[in-house]
């Protein structure tokens, strides 16, 4: 019964939203967890291998209490957590990261010329990003930044990590209209869906962020797209 009214859904959940305006914020990134205590947050974010889109790529939260963190400060504390993540570094170099998710081990490690990590900055919870002109060692954190880190080939260095967004269902980075369709599709026939947009998570519609994708997600994926 449910998947014959996918149609229905999709419409009632279009003409709930309404239209608003929309830019990243911190509640909008599909965070895997959070780790640390303090009043500051801050995000990193580690795309697998760049052009697979929001299916390897993963963010991970920081809350401290200091003024200010390193960059290794935040791959430290991520990793400390103990969790599934864990990076290496040489001479100061990242050259290799995992991370361990639900059986599936996520890894590409940096070997020049033929891969390499590539490690981009943003002041805007990854919706835009800058190319580090340092090391994580001198990359200076506050309140409100993110750090990110893309598994590149060759010299591919145009490229930056994608961000992992809730609700982003056609992984174009943009939360609105064109994603109901693929959401209803992900909660009516999910193995549909994964095949439909492979570089996607299906868990970009865990709207309320219980581990599920179920009918549960409709009613915060409507709030989510009123804004």
């Amino acid at each position: 019964m449910y998947k014959k009214s996918a149609a229905t859904l999709a419409s009632w959940v279009a003409l709930m939203a309404g239209s608003a305006g929309w830019a990243y914020q911190v509640e909008d990134v599909r965070v895997e967890w959070w780790t640390g205590v303090g009043a500051n947050q801050v995000l990193l974010v580690v795309d697998f291998w760049r052009g697979n889109g929001q299916s390897d790529s993963f963010a991970f939260g920081y809350h401290f209490s200091q003024s200010q963190i390193t960059g290794f400060d935040l791959l430290n504390a991520v990793q400390a957590a103990g969790k599934g993540f864990s990076y290496a570094q040489t001479s100061g170099f990242l050259t290799d990261i995992w991370y361990v998710k639900n059986g599936v081990v996520y890894h590409s490690e940096g070997s020049w010329p033929a891969s390499w990590w590539k490690y981009a900055l943003s002041s805007d919870w990854g919706e835009t990003w800058v190319d580090s002109e340092y090391g994580a060692g001198m990359r200076i954190l506050y309140n409100g930044d993110t750090d990110g880190w893309v598994a590149l080939p060759g010299d591919d260095w145009t490229s930056v990590p994608v961000t992992p967004i809730v609700g982003d269902m056609d992984c174009d980075g943009v939360v609105g209209f064109g994603d109901i369709n693929p959401f209803v599709l992900a909660l009516s026939n999910p193995a549909a869906y994964v095949q439909a947009f492979p570089s996607c998570s299906l868990y970009n519609a865990d709207i309320n962020g219980d581990g599920a994708v179920d009918l549960g997600d409709i009613n915060p994926y409507v709030a989510l797209l009123q804004g």
